[in-house]
């Protein structure tokens, strides 16, 4: 099972209206899998977030998270992801940075067993 929540404000830098429609799309077809996901604009900024559990086939937000990076280059956010397995439970936190997301050096290998 994995539990996640993350982030990301959109980048409203040169070709921010056609990047926000990429993110548009990106965001409406998250909706079709996972229901706690949204986008939302105050000020004339974007902000997106994601939140929710995958349980048994495992699924990843993790390309999603990317795919926003991608489409709205100048991005940032963060994701954290909550990987429980037999063996422990694992959390990873995911960095968006100028679009490119890496995951971050001072994720916690394991927080319990």
């Amino acid at each position: 099972m994995d539990r996640y929540s993350g982030w990301a404000d959109i980048s409203t830098g040169p070709g921010a209206p056609r990047a926000l429609e990429r993110v548009r799309l990106l965001v409406a077809a998250e909706q079709a899998r996972c229901a706690g996901v949204g986008l939302t604009g105050a000020g004339g900024r974007w902000h997106v977030w994601v939140e929710g559990t995958t349980v048994g086939q495992r699924t990843s937000v993790l390309p999603f998270f990317k795919s926003l990076g991608s489409a709205a280059p100048g991005s940032f956010g963060v994701l954290e992801v909550e990987r429980v397995d037999p063996g422990g439970t694992r959390a990873e936190r995911w960095v968006m940075v100028r679009g490119s997301v890496s995951r971050s050096e001072d994720s916690w290998d394991r927080i319990s067993t």
